[in-house]
């Protein structure tokens, strides 16, 4: 599994968001804009829902090729994007961030483009 390369000034602007609780983020780099789009969709929603206030992502990462979200509880609203996300990773290599596709290399799942699978 990738530890992500977060720089210091992606993870100073992840702190702007009240729901995130600063918790580790485990995948490779080309599903960071996928999570930071997924970070902006959650904060519109909460600012437009006062009962949404107290929804808290505690930690980020790959599991069996697929990005992976564990929150404090969940409103069927903030689940449903969740699923969408996370779903779409299978789409999205995870090392550089082009199309990519759920396989199975040296017995792990990965979710890779040709060319990082043909790198790895």
């Amino acid at each position: 599994m990738l530890l992500a390369d977060y720089s210091s000034g992606r993870r100073r602007s992840m702190k702007k968001y009240k729901f995130w609780n600063h918790g580790s983020v485990e995948c490779g780099k080309g599903w960071h804009s996928l999570i930071e789009e997924l970070f902006e969709k959650i904060d519109e929603l909460i600012n437009s829902n006062s009962e949404l206030h107290d929804f808290q992502l505690l930690q980020i990462k790959e599991k069996f090729g697929k990005l992976t979200i564990y929150e404090s509880y969940c409103d069927d609203r903030i689940e449903k994007l969740l699923d969408e996300y996370c779903n779409r990773s299978l789409e999205i290599c995870e090392h550089c961030g082009n199309n990519g596709k759920l396989v199975v290399k040296y017995g792990w799942y990965q979710t890779l483009c040709e060319k990082c699978f043909d790198e790895k």
